[in-house]
């Protein structure tokens, strides 16, 4: 399935992206690059480009902002 929205341009389209990001997010904003770096490259084998990740996560990071002023 994944290797379909991979051909077919409909990455953004996953929708169990969070089961990961929020402990990305966690990981990034601790700045514990080593082992950040260690999941992207595990990612990366399953056939994840990095960018996508990326994406995956600054998207998430506004959304969880955009939520934290929503909320004050």
């Amino acid at each position: 399935m994944k290797r379909f929205y991979i051909d077919n341009n409909l990455l953004k389209e996953l929708t169990y992206c969070w089961l990961f990001t929020d402990e990305l997010i966690r990981l990034k904003e601790q700045g514990d690059t080593s082992v950040y770096n260690k999941c992207l490259e595990i990612f990366s084998g399953y056939g994840f480009p990095n960018n996508v990740i990326e994406k995956w996560l600054s998207d998430e990071i506004q959304k969880k902002k955009r939520l934290e002023r929503w909320l004050k």
